[in-house]
């Protein structure tokens, strides 16, 4: 990541939010018996995050082996760490924090685990950062990257899935609230989370349910309105991948832009398209919105 997207990260009043500490206890709580003799790393925190404060608080108590934290800043980020959860050390970084530098990066081959909010616009770069050294996560995203080309195939094939609560609220640095409805926790923590199948209660209406010009699939424009009596290949939105059940559909492909170019469409039969920019499902000459193409488990 280059310092001048960085800079942009730092500086941007819409792309980082605080996290409170209730937010940090709701979720990690469901976790804490796999915190043991972890090494905790908190890549874009300092001691007064809710994320340093939960695990310092609880360090003896969840048994942890350290906690380690690195913060933004300019020209230095800032290094802190105990392995008692008593005794902090602190020192100033060579550069300036970002987690894709080599220093940071040498503390992220020895973690175990690493928790964090990231500011939104570097959530993508992060989660592809800790693929490619293998490290288990907790963080906070916003679910529109669940259409990206990097993390939608890790939620396809069950690498990576949602954590057990939404945020809603979250404290700006000019300590303003703002309020959001699509922020979730991603994992790859080994635990199971319960989803109920969804209820469906529409019908299957050809006029309704059109087919794509593109793909071989119908396009479903609301998750409510998934047809209950159809089981061939279906284009549902997005939002849809935080009420999947794994049981009741399976997930095929994404149809969105650069999907195609990125083989992210997978075995869902596609004809080439001026419109779809990519990948995009269109329908009557109309591009749709990113679409999950999903099909029932108990196909007839």
């Amino acid at each position: 990541m280059s310092n001048e997207n960085l800079h942009v990260a730092l500086k941007k009043k819409d792309d980082e939010y605080y996290t409170f500490l209730a937010d940090v206890e709701n979720e990690c709580n469901h976790y804490t018996s796999l915190f043991k003799d972890k090494n905790i790393f908190l890549p874009c925190d300092d001691t007064s995050s809710a994320f340093w404060k939960y695990f310092y608080n609880h360090f003896n108590e969840f048994q942890l082996k350290s906690l380690t934290a690195t913060s933004l800043n300019m020209p230095n980020g800032n290094y802190f760490y105990t392995s008692n959860g008593i005794d902090i050390s602190h020192k100033s970084l060579i550069g300036n924090g970002d987690f894709q530098s080599q220093e940071v990066q040498e503390i992220i081959k020895i973690a175990d685990i690493v928790v964090t909010n990231p500011p939104f616009s570097l959530f993508r770069k992060l989660i592809e950062l800790l693929e490619s050294y293998n490290k288990l996560y907790l963080l906070i995203g916003n679910e529109n990257t669940l259409a990206s080309t990097i993390i939608f195939p890790l939620i396809k094939d069950e690498k990576v899935h949602l954590g057990f609560n939404k945020i809603k609220t979250f404290m700006q640095p000019n300590g303003d609230i703002k309020t959001f409805g699509n922020i979730s926790w991603f994992t790859n923590l080994p635990i199971e989370k319960e989803i109920e199948p969804l209820t469906l209660t529409k019908m299957y209406n050809p006029e309704i349910n059109l087919e794509y010009d593109n793909f071989q699939a119908i396009n479903v424009d609301r998750i409510t309105d998934i047809p209950m009596d159809y089981y061939g290949v279906m284009g549902v939105p997005v939002s849809y991948m935080t009420k999947h059940n794994k049981e009741q559909f399976k997930i095929l492909g994404l149809a969105a832009g650069n999907t195609k170019v990125n083989g992210l469409n997978f075995t869902v039969k596609y004809t080439p398209s001026k419109l779809d920019r990519g990948g995009c499902g269109v329908v009557k000459g109309i591009r749709k919105y990113s679409r999950v193409f999903i099909q029932r488990k108990d196909i007839k």
